[in-house]
């Protein structure tokens, strides 16, 4: 049964209990193929999907889900949803997309189909490329990872759209040993297709990053100039996004609450949430309620502009949702950043060396979830990256904790580099300098 077809049995149905209704459905299909040095250690095929129903009766609703999209799940779905509704009674007001008119969309992308037997070679083929590298090649493990998922949403408020996506990533991470140390590297690439990633880069990068570890020592506690390189730039303010979500000011649970229109970072930083992830075909036609998205630009020029907002938090504050609601089949609706971008400046990687001189190239951040709050904005994580003199990167260093907070963390910034790239938390950043930021060492 397909979703239009499952969408108009549970609606037919649903009209005995409900006066309207709601379908939210989400599946992924994801193969896997991982790798350990030059065997195959796993190749895996596999679908997670499921089905939310929500039923509307004067002022109440009631939810339900279920894994089984079929008819066989139509009446557990409304006799659930029926009993929910039940038991917590009226609401206030219920939040729910109503367009003004129809609206309608389906949107297909279809990958390039490739046989299971060259994805393998292909992974397993970054071993032999690694193993020319280096003398001192430990272990070497290779993964690519190919990920198709549909959304569909429709109510009887007259919203109907779905969509498709689909991608891959691969990965290698080398393991080096000499002597007693050991290091690590390890390089990836996000593409649309699989066969599209540059797999001999990916393992030649993954080796160079373990070897240039070797070495590594802490540095004196102190206040430095810090490059933070791209990925890490993506992760640190992953882990800090609830800081811009309505729902967390109106909880006062964000550092940022009272802050809106007010400038709270480097005057060229300009943060958004956008629709199509550059470089990519990964469009997000639509958020999670049926809303259509537009680009949000959340800090512009330093200004903070708009907080993320789902249908629920704009009621509340009195403005239009910015087309953020996110949710699995088996969650609510909250607001969330989609595809996260920063605006490239005009300085490229080897220039921002350059320009900071001395201070410290950071290359990689632990730890987040265990060393920063999202409540206060701050942090207090472990790095590991290179000591840079007179613009030069002259040799590893690990040991070290950086400490900041959002807000200041946000006015640190003095540079913003070019060398923007896709990370595997589906952001688009660059690599951005900072100063004055609080490294505790040795």
């Amino acid at each position: 049964m397909n979703y239009k077809e499952f969408k108009e049995k549970i609606f037919k149905k649903a009209k005995e209990k409900f006066e309207n209704c709601e379908i939210y459905i989400n599946s992924v299909n994801t193969t896997v193929v991982s790798t350990y040095d030059d065997e195959l250690e796993k190749f895996t095929i596999s679908e997670t999907a499921g089905v939310s129903f929500r039923g509307i009766f004067q002022n109440m609703e009631g939810y339900s889900y279920s894994e089984d999209i079929s008819e066989n799940s139509i009446d557990y779905l409304i006799d659930t949803a029926y009993q929910s509704m039940q038991v917590v009674g009226e609401k206030e007001k219920i939040y729910i997309y109503k367009p003004e008119k129809k609206e309608a969309i389906s949107r297909e992308f279809q990958s390039e189909k490739v046989e299971s037997d060259k994805k393998i070679e292909k992974i397993l083929g970054m071993y032999e490329v690694s193993k020319k590298m280096s003398d001192s090649i430990h272990q070497i493990e290779g993964k690519g990872v190919e990920i198709s998922s549909r959304k569909y949403i429709a109510n009887t408020y007259g919203l109907e759209k779905y969509e498709e996506n689909s991608y891959a990533y691969v990965y290698s991470y080398a393991i080096l040993k000499k002597n007693d140390e050991m290091k690590s590297g390890i390089e990836f690439e996000l593409k649309d297709n699989f066969m599209d990633c540059d797999f001999e880069r990916i393992a030649k990068y993954a080796v160079k990053k373990a070897e240039r570890e070797f070495g590594a020592e802490s540095v004196e506690s102190g206040k430095y100039k810090v490059i933070l390189i791209n990925d890490e730039v993506s992760s640190l303010l992953s882990a800090l996004e609830s800081a811009f979500s309505a729902k967390s000011v109106q909880k006062n649970m964000s550092p940022l609450k009272g802050l809106l229109n007010e400038k709270i970072a480097f005057d060229k930083l300009t943060m958004k949430d956008v629709k199509v992830l550059p470089g990519t075909n990964i469009i997000e036609s639509f958020d999670d309620e049926g809303v259509d998205k537009k680009d949000l630009e959340i800090i512009k020029d330093g200004v903070l502009k708009s907080f993320v907002h789902n249908i629920e938090t704009a009621d509340k504050d009195g403005v239009e949702t910015t087309a953020s609601a996110a949710r699995s089949y088996k969650s609510t609706s909250f607001p969330g950043i989609s595809n996260l971008l920063i605006e490239a400046g005009d300085t490229d990687f080897e220039s921002l060396l350059e320009k900071m001189g001395d201070g410290l190239l950071i290359t990689s951040i632990q730890g987040l979830h265990s060393g920063l709050n999202p409540v206060s904005g701050e942090f207090s994580v472990p790095c590991n990256g290179f000591l840079v003199e007179s613009g030069k990167v002259k040799r590893a260093v690990n040991q070290i904790i950086m400490s900041s907070n959002i807000k200041e963390f946000l006015n640190s910034i003095v540079e913003i580099g070019s060398d923007s790239k896709i990370t595997l938390d589906g952001s688009y950043v660059p690599s951005i300098m900072l100063e004055n930021i609080n490294i505790s060492g040795s």
